[in-house]
């Protein structure tokens, strides 16, 4: 048994001793342990008598093990497991639980010897009126859920993450009744049921948030009508619905996508006029160059059509978007298919910011180009410039202080690729990141400062290495930016900033 050893007292104006933390109120101090392993609150107990019991009246009980990081907190699975039970076992069973978070991160590949008590604990749990659950544990290749999760009637946020060596196959209950969810998340989950899958998020009437990424999930409808949030993100390895999804979402505000663009799917997005942002990123951004290298000089023509059009059948789905953020393989592929654009003539008009993620290269004009012309309304363009992970050799570009007679030539070029007839009334301000100096973004900014004839303000984040102070990258940077100014623009009244 531990010593108690009471708390210091700090010495207030006057010269006497008071015990301030001691002295604070219990809610007060409930709300500061709720931001730290239960672990940690329980051993507060040994502080003094004041602080003996305080732990088994706290509301958030989050309990994390982490094979690399939280040895000091459990030695093992096992203890972990303990610690869990007799911290549910011994709090004060008359005060409610409001938030229940289990966390288990373990090093090993093979589950199936790990078998956490779930339905005891949920059982225990739920009767205190659970209202954000969240389950991020190891669990084996083929589970069951405990039922009571999905009837609980007090639950409003509910967080099921699994194993990210392989993905879960969760089999639902046949009853499902969570009439206060309002955010629901699911991490390498695989549910293959298709109506019950449905009916798990129809029993959902007030859900606002829905967050289905890495997962297996069958599905054909999500009915939401009070929904706001929806992020969706899933690769070749894994898929949300089948080739046709219908999403009924009148309130929602949010759509972040991240697809492969393989296969043939068709997200009909229904009356979503109030879309504030969205953002869509092709899963080839994923592919790391020491994984796969090469992996775009491997689709084949075939692939590059099917792909760019189901990224317009997504684009055209979104029209109603203010504020759209594409990523750099979407951009790189739809130029590819230069016919697609042509004929497709849908139009941005509530589109007021528009973020691009581009190569920067003229393989990428065509898309940019096609992008600013159905976005007649467009105020405000940020470009983050990427460099290809599988470019080998020297730079595509180089540095506008080391053109030679040898450089390319890329005026003509980028004057065809990006024809932009003076139609950029309403851009008010174009921000670009990390600007390494190059003679293809000098070209691009020429060719936006001629056109954007509203263009009030230019700022420029330059590319920074490790050493924040390099003067060769501060020089670079003045003449990049005094070419800037001198160059021919539409808009006199054109405030350059460069960071």
């Amino acid at each position: 048994m531990e010593e108690e050893t009471e708390i210091s007292p700090i010495s207030d104006y006057n010269g006497e001793e008071v015990d301030r933390l001691s002295n604070l109120p219990e809610s007060l101090i409930h709300h500061i342990l709720s931001f730290i392993d239960m672990k940690y609150s329980v051993q507060t107990s040994v502080l003094s008598k004041r602080w003996r019991y305080i732990w088994t009246l706290l509301r958030t009980l989050s309990m994390h093990y982490d094979y690399s990081t939280h040895r000091k907190l459990h030695s093992d699975v096992d203890d972990y497991m303990y610690f869990v039970e007799r911290v549910l076992m011994l709090r004060d069973n008359t005060c409610d639980i409001q938030n229940f978070h289990l966390i288990c991160h373990e090093d090993v590949e093979d589950f199936t010897e790990i078998n956490f008590p779930l339905e005891t604990w949920m059982l225990g749990v739920i009767r205190r009126k659970i209202q954000d659950l969240l389950l991020d544990l190891p669990l084996p290749q083929e589970s069951n859920l405990p039922p009571c999760i999905f009837t609980c009637k007090t639950l409003t946020k509910l967080v099921l993450y699994c194993d990210s060596y392989k993905q879960t196959m969760v089999t639902l209950p046949n009853s499902f009744d969570l009439p206060n969810l309002r955010s629901l998340k699911l991490k390498w989950v695989a549910i293959c049921d298709t109506d019950l899958t449905n009916k798990f998020l129809s029993s959902c009437p007030v859900l606002e948030s829905l967050a289905i990424t890495r997962s297996f999930v069958n599905l054909t409808d999500i009915n939401s009508p009070k929904l706001k949030y929806l992020t969706l993100k899933h690769n070749e390895y894994t898929a949300i619905g089948g080739q046709n999804v219908r999403f009924y979402a009148p309130l929602l505000k949010s759509f972040i996508c991240e697809s492969d663009m393989k296969h043939e799917f068709d997200y009909a997005l229904e009356n979503i006029s109030s879309l504030v942002t969205c953002d869509i990123t092709m899963a080839v951004d994923w592919i790391d160059k020491e994984e796969e290298p090469g992996a775009f000089e491997k689709f084949t023509a075939e692939d590059k059509v099917q792909y760019a059009q189901n990224m317009m059948k997504l684009l055209r789905a979104v029209c109603s978007v203010k504020n759209l953020t594409l990523s750099r393989w979407l951009i790189r592929v739809m130029s590819d298919v230069p016919e697609l654009l042509d004929r497709h003539t849908f139009e941005y008009s509530n589109l007021r910011s528009l973020t691009l993620r581009p190569f920067l290269s003229k393989e990428c004009l065509p898309t940019i180009t096609y992008l600013l012309k159905i976005s007649p309304n467009i105020e405000s363009l940020c470009v983050v410039i990427n460099e290809s992970p599988f470019d080998d050799g020297p730079p595509k570009y180089p540095l506008c202080d080391e053109i030679n007679e040898d450089s390319p030539d890329i005026s003509d070029d980028w004057e065809t690729g990006l024809s932009l007839p003076c139609f950029l009334y309403d851009l008010k301000t174009v921000t670009v990141h990390n600007v390494k100096g190059r003679i293809n973004e000098l070209k691009f900014l020429e060719i936006l400062l001629k056109n954007a004839m509203g263009l009030e303000k230019l700022v420029l984040y330059g590319y920074w290495d490790k050493d924040p102070g390099n003067m060769a990258m501060t020089r670079r940077m003045k003449k990049f930016s005094e070419k800037l100014i001198e160059s021919p623009r539409a808009s006199p009244y054109v405030t350059f900033m460069c960071f």
